[in-house]
């Protein structure tokens, strides 16, 4: 019968056993800080770029508060020079008491809620007018020679006055130096007043709706990110019927027919790559480049023979794989804006988030609203992350 083993002979085995155990734990430990340390420095790089979005946001509002308080600070100032330029007129017409008295009320329609509203209620109740019958002030009957050249340069100003183009139109008649100047100068005055009176209250109108336009157009972005084309263009079309927002209609008329160009776009590029059947060309995908010889194009994808050593492969691609680039060098009948839009959308289904926001920075009143919308979404993927 054989001895057991003693103690002493199994020594060697344990320490070899607890040598592995040993290593094996510190293997586990190591792996485990290296484990910890890639999360923390995850956590760590999640919390810099919030930091830095909150801060680029800030800083945006700082931005936004800052030009709010100088187009304040423009609009008293015109208030301020449409005064000025009231009492300038009341001094220099002294013997026309109804129409300075026309012209303060006008005046103080634009200067409402700024303190010249009551220096101007001031003046009016300090004008004397004429009594009835007198001719102190009498109708401006123009000689046949200057109310020809009056109604030429009417003729001239009215396309400028129609597309709102007021400054334009001023200068037709601040800017006539014929024989007639001298003795035109008042009237061409009245029309220059009147018609900067009225593009005062024309920029104060225009300020106020695109402000309004500008807080509506958050719901447009969201949809144009979330590729919900038709539900943007049926919104904006609410816009249109807006009457607050008659005045931005055109611009926002430019918005819709730019987002029904996406769908145009689609059947433009099936049109350009038509045109390189039985062409080998190049073109530069979101993965790379591609030269092939095309074949067909329908469905949204193309058909092309490819060549593989001595063989030739007949393959397809969707049209969607078409990076950038490749997209903006084909639509060449659509305009920039729209354009930009439809490449910014396909950057951004590719993930391809800084190169979408350069092409969405380009269209118009859109820009801003699909950004923000953009910033939403990055900024609710980083707080995910953090749980």
């Amino acid at each position: 019968m054989s001895a057991k083993p003693s103690f002493m002979s199994k020594l060697p085995y344990m320490f070899v056993y607890l040598g592995v155990i040993a290593a094996f734990g510190f293997g586990v430990y190591v792996m485990y800080n290296k484990y910890q340390e890639n999360e923390r420095k995850k956590i760590e790089d999640a919390q810099k770029k919030e930091i830095a979005f909150r801060k680029e946001k800030e800083d945006a509002a700082a931005q936004k508060l800052q030009a709010d308080i100088e187009r304040q600070l423009a609009a008293q100032k015109k208030k301020e020079e449409a005064y000025n330029k009231a009492v300038k007129y009341a001094e220099e017409n002294p013997d026309k008491p109804k129409l300075v008295k026309k012209y303060y009320l006008e005046t103080k329609e634009f200067v409402k809620g700024s303190e010249f509203e009551a220096i101007i209620d001031q003046k009016i109740a300090g004008i004397k007018e004429p009594a009835p019958g007198s001719k102190s002030e009498t109708a401006r009957k123009l000689d046949p020679e200057s109310e020809k050249l009056m109604n030429q340069l009417a003729a001239r100003a009215k396309p400028y006055i129609d597309s709102k183009k007021y400054m334009e139109a001023i200068a037709v008649y601040r800017d006539y130096e014929g024989p007639l100047k001298k003795k035109t100068a008042d009237i061409r005055q009245e029309k220059i007043d009147r018609l900067y009176k009225t593009s005062l209250v024309y920029g104060q109108e225009l300020s106020a709706a695109e402000k309004k336009l500008q807080k509506q157009l958050g719901v447009i972005g969201d949809y144009i990110v979330e590729d919900k084309i038709d539900k943007a263009i049926a919104e904006l079309e609410k816009f249109a019927k807006d009457p607050e927002l008659e005045i931005v209609k055109d611009q926002i008329e430019t918005a819709i027919a730019m987002l029904k160009n996406i769908s145009n776009s689609d059947k433009m590029l099936e049109d350009s790559l038509r045109k390189d059947i039985n062409k080998t060309v190049t073109l530069t995908t979101w993965t790379g480049k591609l030269t092939a010889e095309i074949k067909e194009v329908k469905s949204s994808k193309i058909y092309f023979i490819k060549k593989s050593g001595g063989a030739k492969i007949k393959e397809s691609i969707s049209i969607s794989r078409l990076n950038a680039p490749e997209i903006l060098k084909r639509l060449t009948c659509i305009n920039e804006p729209s354009k930009y839009l439809y490449v910014g959308l396909c950057a951004y289904k590719h993930k391809k988030i800084e190169e979408a926001k350069e092409y969405f920075a380009r269209t118009d009143l859109l820009s801003e609203a699909i950004l923000e919308a953009i910033g939403r979404i990055e900024l609710k993927k980083i707080r995910q992350k953090l749980g």
